[in-house]
């Protein structure tokens, strides 16, 4: 269990609900979502993208679109480039923080969620 508290993207779950933090990429794994939360006590959703499939990429990109995602989480290793090269540009259009993980291990999220903390704490409110 760690000790580090993520101050700004608790408040940010706190407003959007569990879709705040979305990790993108790869498969769905329950038992990791869940060690997550218990390790850092912030809750994320996984959108799975299996491969470059459009259909997903497409429904997380209308989601960031709608302002139904709060920070992305892409794990870059899980998905294919163009995947990523879709993605990045509509976080940057709509200023929804997005950092990268290469596989869906706990320590490459710790250090993504490290990152989106960082990110959230320079904002302006």
């Amino acid at each position: 269990m760690t000790s580090r508290l993520y101050t700004n993207l608790r408040s940010l779950t706190l407003q959007m609900g569990y879709r705040a933090i979305v990790v993108v990429g790869g498969l769905r794994k329950e038992a990791k979502l869940q060690a997550l939360q218990r390790r850092f006590g912030v809750q994320v959703e996984w959108h799975e993208i299996d491969s470059d499939a459009p259909c997903e990429v497409d429904s997380i990109v209308g989601r960031i679109r709608s302002g139904r995602v709060g920070a992305v989480i892409l794990l870059t290793g899980l998905m294919a480039h163009k995947v990523r090269e879709k993605i990045v540009p509509v976080c940057n259009q709509y200023n929804v923080p997005y950092s990268t993980a290469a596989t869906g291990g706990i320590g490459a999220v710790e250090q993504a969620l490290n990152d989106l903390e960082r990110r959230f704490s320079t904002r302006l409110p």
